[in-house]
């Protein structure tokens, strides 16, 4: 009765990352946790952690992170994609399809009460262009829109959720 992976959520707190991957080795020594992943953590800390994480004893295996062709454009997004890929954390995907929005059913309704819009200030002009190739590639290949933005996330060596 262990914990597989435990995952740190949002590493912005008043205690550095060292902190809590230590804490996470005494978990995993009690028997309590096998492994630690990460939550939101940017590429500096995905590098802290690791190390952290051979220091005292416990793998880091993942980060989960908002990814998805929304936001690939990110510098920030491809630093971290490239430290872990460099480090072997798997990244794991949390909105892979934009909480709807690269899906064949959003309306504008369901756009006006989108979070993952709101979050990323994306406007109806700025997303509408890549729905467009995700639509035409969909019909190509006889699938859904969703389906297409998943495989993106796989193709890209990414465990989307």
């Amino acid at each position: 009765d262990c914990i597989e992976v435990y995952l740190l959520h949002s590493p912005v707190h008043w205690r550095p990352v060292e902190f809590w991957v230590e804490a996470a080795a005494m978990c995993k020594r009690k028997g309590l946790l096998q492994s630690l992943g990460l939550s939101n953590a940017n590429a500096d800390q995905v590098r802290r952690a690791v190390h952290a994480g051979k220091k005292f004893g416990v793998d880091v295996v993942c980060n989960q992170v908002h990814y998805s062709l929304l936001d690939y454009k990110s510098e920030a997004l491809q630093e971290m994609e490239q430290t872990c890929r460099e480090l072997n954390v798997t990244i794991v995907a949390f909105t892979p399809i934009g909480q709807g929005l690269l899906t064949d059913g959003l309306t504008e309704e369901k756009y006006s009460t989108n979070k993952a819009a709101k979050m990323l200030r994306l406007s109806r002009d700025e997303l509408d262009p890549l729905r467009n190739v995700i639509t035409e590639l969909a019909k190509t290949y006889q699938k859904t829109m969703a389906q297409v933005a998943l495989n993106w996330c796989i193709q890209h060596q990414v465990v989307p959720l």
